[in-house]
């Protein structure tokens, strides 16, 4: 009887992007902690989203400019990395799906030390 109320009464939590994203950045439950895998999905989407804006916010103040380095042997090899265009999209697909890909949390672990953890 429970479990089949449970659907009923929980389910609309999973479409409410809050929601979505605090069950995916448990660590115990990642996307196994919804009803409907579109949910999962949507609330991937909505974390992807979430992360980039996070790196633009980061990469859009500009760190204060170093002295200059001495030069190495290796110098052309730090112009050519700097030069590297960077993708912040890019960057939190790959942090998301390195996530989602470790093994889930222990069913006793606290979420907040979790993260504080990594």
């Amino acid at each position: 009887m429970i479990a089949k109320r449970l659907p009923e009464r929980f389910g609309q939590y999973e479409k409410r992007t809050i929601p979505r994203i605090s069950t995916l950045i448990d660590a115990r439950f990642k996307k196994y902690g919804f009803l409907h895998t579109f949910n999962a999905d949507e609330a991937a989407k909505a974390l992807e989203d979430e992360l980039s804006d996070c790196l633009s916010l980061k990469t859009s103040q500009k760190p204060p400019t170093p002295p200059e380095p001495k030069r190495t042997r290796f110098e052309f090899l730090k112009f050519t990395i700097a030069a590297k265009p960077a993708s912040n999209r890019a960057d939190s697909i790959i942090m998301l799906n390195q996530y989602l890909t470790k093994p889930n949390a222990e069913e006793d672990v606290d979420p907040l030390i979790y993260w504080k953890k990594l």
